[in-house]
């Protein structure tokens, strides 16, 4: 037996659940101890669950994404790893569990900062979204998929950088002689050597991937909540956390085949040398250089521990974001429905 929880102030009323609500009271006791009452009154509750949310997203997607990075980025005329398996395999033998945890501090503070951005201008986005509208504040299909649109294009903004340490600190295992082993060495390393053209390379690959993902994201996540309420659960916000999870892993599932490619490319030119003698100095010159080394391929490596990621690191991120916004508002987390098992 586990216990479920609801926030009324500062007090926290816990009461006996089934242990299906087990993630449901980590998710609102980690957001009411973090962000207290008193907090709240200047830290704005959708900015407070995104910043819950990108903490689950990394714990859970982060070894996936190490892989993805190193197949994405190693060399194509001689190659490292063979396939995925291989890649766990040598990356486990040579490295241990910390290897596919390599550089998870970049993103672990990146993602808290980058997720509260991100969710804080989504609310933002929305509201302006449904005032132009004007439909008694609901908002349209079209609507939601705008509004992410924007939303992805801002937050690239402080995306590319957190991208661009953590890529770089993937990569070292390809180097004979790392230039940096931790992300506080590979942050003063590209500051004061490459200043803000190194922190920054990648951006434009960046903004483009976000537009268009960041659209998906939302758009098939608010159309999968919608699809799956009962009632006036969806206007409510009171679905319940399968169904969170649900719509979060579809949501995070969905874009992904279609702007692959442009994420291989960023991830690229991220790995590559910085600012002097780049490998793919552009978009468009870093696209046309990787199909030549491997054809279409070449621009799908990595695929397979990108789809394995985005299931259940959007499905944590996502009902982390919605519970914790649930529980900072007072509202009972349980109050939807939920199937006991």
């Amino acid at each position: 037996m586990t216990f479920l929880v609801r926030a009324e102030a500062t007090h926290v009323h816990l009461r006996a659940e089934p242990p299906c609500h087990l993630l449901h009271f980590s998710i609102c006791l980690l957001a009411i101890v973090t962000f207290p009452d008193h907090l709240t009154s200047f830290f704005p509750i959708p900015t407070a669950g995104g910043t819950i949310g990108g903490v689950g997203l990394v714990v859970v997607g982060h070894p996936f994404d190490t892989l993805k990075v190193r197949l994405q980025t190693q060399d194509a005329k001689n190659p490292m790893y063979s396939g995925l398996m291989d890649c766990v395999r040598k990356t486990r033998e040579a490295e241990g569990l910390a290897g596919f945890y390599k550089g998870v501090a970049s993103p672990l503070l990146g993602q808290m900062f980058l997720n509260a951005w991100q969710f804080g201008v989504w609310g933002g986005v929305k509201s302006f979204v449904a005032e132009r509208e004007n439909n008694g504040g609901r908002i349209s299909t079209g609507g939601y998929f705008a509004a992410g649109a924007i939303t992805g294009a801002a937050v690239a903004l402080l995306e590319s950088p957190v991208d661009l340490f953590k890529t770089q600190l993937q990569t070292q295992v390809f180097k004979k002689d790392p230039a940096f082993t931790s992300f506080f060495g590979c942050v003063r390393h590209i500051v004061s050597n490459y200043g803000v053209r190194g922190v920054f390379q990648g951006l434009p690959a960046t903004v483009l991937r976000n537009f268009f993902a960041v659209s998906m994201y939302f758009g098939f996540y608010e159309l999968t909540k919608k699809h799956l309420a009962e009632g006036d659960e969806y206007e409510r916000g009171t679905l319940a956390t399968w169904k969170l999870m649900v719509a979060g892993g579809i949501g995070g599932f969905c874009y992904w085949p279609l702007i692959y490619p442009i994420d291989v490319v960023k991830s690229a030119m991220q790995a590559d040398n910085l600012v002097h003698n780049r490998t793919y100095p552009s978009v468009f010159k870093a696209m046309g250089q990787m199909y030549r080394e491997g054809g279409a391929k070449r621009l799908m490596r990595g695929f397979t521990p990108c789809m394995m990621r985005s299931l259940p690191a959007n499905a944590v991120c996502f009902t982390g974001y919605e519970l914790t916004v649930r529980a900072l508002k007072g509202q009972d987390a349980g109050a939807a429905p939920v199937a006991e098992h």
